[in-house]
């Protein structure tokens, strides 16, 4: 299963989650949910970034995030040099979002 598969998988089995994008290391984009998803990775880096920074004891590494907006939300989860970021409106359930981030990208993982 490609990455593109995993990710249209995930948003049949999730629909609340409607901007997916995995990206690599360096945050490029390596999947989406969207034809052009640059400005949606760049806020999604710039977020991450902001959330590592302020992490304790130096710690750079944001290994899941959740962020709610009057409008939605935003979910991150990384592992292994690669880190998925879903929005979802206010209807997504965090725990829930985060589970299914978490097993999408072990799926990618896997098959990588």
């Amino acid at each position: 299963m490609t990455a593109a598969d995993a990710l249209a998988e995930l948003q049949t089995l999730a629909p609340e989650l409607h901007t997916v994008a995995l990206l690599g290391p360096d945050g490029d984009v390596r999947a989406s949910t969207l034809d052009d998803p640059s400005a949606f990775a760049a806020a999604a880096a710039d977020l991450l970034e902001a959330a590592a920074s302020l992490r304790p004891g130096g710690e750079r590494t944001v290994q899941r995030l959740h962020v709610e907006t009057g409008a939605g939300a935003v979910y991150a989860v990384a592992d292994g040099g690669l880190t998925l970021v879903a929005a979802a409106g206010s209807e997504a359930a965090p725990a829930l979002a985060l589970h299914d981030l978490r097993a999408c990208l072990a799926k990618i993982g896997r098959d990588a």
